[in-house]
Parts: structure tokens; sequence; C-alpha cells
């Protein structure tokens, strides 16, 4: 299977599906093989492979047949139309898969969905709190954003046993453009957490999920020089260290979350800047349940010393 110029995070994320597939793979989701196939997410999948499946539009449900592949040692792919109506199955994200861990199961259950992000969806899209999922129980969440964490997230949750949540952004899940030269990737940790692209000593900065794209703009707009970038795919990301060796040095830091969370993960790694008396410029989207409309979000700053 070669592969196109492909570039946008819908197109990578289903073409790396297909790469990384594992035979006798359980796919289902409502209209995956039908229509606009999730916005072409699953476009060409039941070609691919006999075993995907169009079901209906029952969240519970479709979780539970999930971990029940899980849990017979069976592997399965759930593609969900939006993080939102994940809600409706929470007691099988906590309760059923905190039973798993316990029985050791060794099956692996990949939901691959939406974070509505756009802003224009109404009352059942304002979630936007992948972090959220994340704290309720051990699941391995990640945002897809560029080619390598996708390939490197796709790959592991394809490959290991447990329930992992994939999250593409709505709003920008079509883009073509190249949101970050993958060749300047610096380095990564061992779980595909975070992502460190450029290398700098002058400042720091730290996007988590999806707002490395207010980031790239900011970046090109303010033309930073010789920076640190580091983007968190893990919104439940505990891994710092390099993050605080960079920070160390540079003394400067723009952390960027753009979550509907009120319990942001990077108040944690924030009051660890604060402890060594690190000047940070915050930009944080509290308001994005409030304020649907909301497309540019401005900066807090806060001296330190």
């Amino acid at each position: 299977m070669k592969m196109k110029k492909i570039k946008s995070p819908i197109s990578l994320t289903n073409f790396y599906i297909k790469k990384f597939l594992k035979k006798n793979t359980l796919i289902f989701g409502q209209n995956i093989n039908a229509g606009s196939r999730l916005g072409g997410l699953t476009r060409g999948m039941d070609q691919f492979t006999q075993n995907s499946f169009n079901t209906q539009n029952s969240e519970l449900s479709l979780v539970g047949l999930g971990m029940g592949a899980l849990i017979s040692n069976n592997k399965a792919i759930y593609f969900a139309k939006q993080l939102d109506f994940l809600l409706l199955s929470m007691d099988h994200l906590i309760n059923t898969y905190n039973s798993s861990l316990c029985q050791n199961s060794k099956g692996a259950f990949v939901i691959v969905t939406y974070i509505v992000d756009t802003g224009y969806e109404g009352p059942q899209s304002r979630l936007n709190c992948l972090g959220d999922f994340a704290s309720m129980s051990k699941i391995n969440c990640r945002y897809l954003i560029s080619e390598k964490d996708i390939k490197f997230n796709i790959k592991k949750a394809l490959s290991n046993k447990g329930l992992h949540i994939l999250c593409i952004s709505q709003k920008f899940g079509n883009s073509t453009n190249q949101l970050i030269d993958d060749n300047n990737l610096a380095s990564n940790d061992d779980t595909g957490s975070y992502f460190r692209y450029k290398t700098g000593d002058t400042l720091t900065i730290v996007a988590y999920g999806f707002s490395i794209y207010e980031t790239m703009q900011m970046i090109k707009t303010k033309k930073y020089q010789k920076f640190d970038l580091f983007v968190i795919t893990n919104p439940a990301n505990t891994n710092i260290k390099k993050i605080i060796t960079s920070a160390s040095k540079s003394k400067k830091v723009i952390l960027m979350d753009d979550s509907g969370s009120k319990n942001k993960n990077l108040f944690w790694l924030e009051s660890k800047l604060l402890h060594l008396k690190i000047k940070i410029k915050r930009n944080l989207n509290d308001d994005i349940v409030d304020n649907l409309f909301l497309s540019k979000y401005k900066f807090k700053i806060k001296n330190t010393f």
C-alpha cells in the first residue's frame, strides 16, 4: 500500500488505520459505509476489510459491543460521529473498562471520533474536553494533529491492548495545509504523549491538542525566533521533564489550550513553572461553553516575579 500525497488529518487517519489494521478487527459505526462516510474518515474501509458494518445510532450499545470485543480478547474499532455523544456510554467507558483491567483482558478497543470545535453546532456540541474523558478512567486519549503523531498514535492504538480514544478536529480535519513541518521534529517521548518541534533557547511554547492550530497562526504573526515548540497529544500528559528543562533555559513560556474544560492539565505544568519563577503567558479558552462564536483568544499575562 503506497502512500499518496495526503496532508489533511482525516485522510492521514484513514490511510494509517488501513495501514496498521490487524486481521479480523471488527469495524463499525453509523453510516461508515454509506453517505459521506463520516466526512471521508472511513472512505474505502468496507473495500479494505470484510469486517466493516453500518450500525444504528446507539452509542451506549455500540461502545458495549466494543467493550465485549476487548473483554473477549478480540479487536474492534468504533467510528463515532463526535466526542459529545460518547457521554451516553460513560458507564462502559469507566466501569466496564476498569473491570476489563482487573481481568487483564488482552483485547483492544479503539474509538475514533471528531471533536466538534467549529462553534456552530448547538447544545450537543460543546464538550471539547478530551482531557475530562482521560481523567475519568485509565483511557488512552490522543489528539490526531500532524502526520508524525497520527502515524505514531494510530500504530500504538492498533497494536496494543486496552481502550483508546483518538480524536480529530472537525474544524481543521480537512485542512490540506502542512500544519507543522515534520522535518523539524526534534524528539518525542516513547508513548507519543508529546512531540517537540523546533529547537531554541529564547522561548518555550507548549500547545495542548488542537490549540496548535491557533499557535501556528500566532507564530507566523509574531515571527518568534529560536524557540522550543511542544505539542501535547495526550491531554493527561504527565511527562514534562523536557518541557521544564526547556523553560528553565528560556525563562519565558507561552501555554496554549483551547479545550472547554475547567480542569486543564496545563495548570499542573503552570504550578511547576511558577515555582521556578518563570514568566508565563497564557492563552486559555475558558469561555467556549458560553461563547460558541469565539474565534480569537486573548492572552492573560501573568508576571511571576
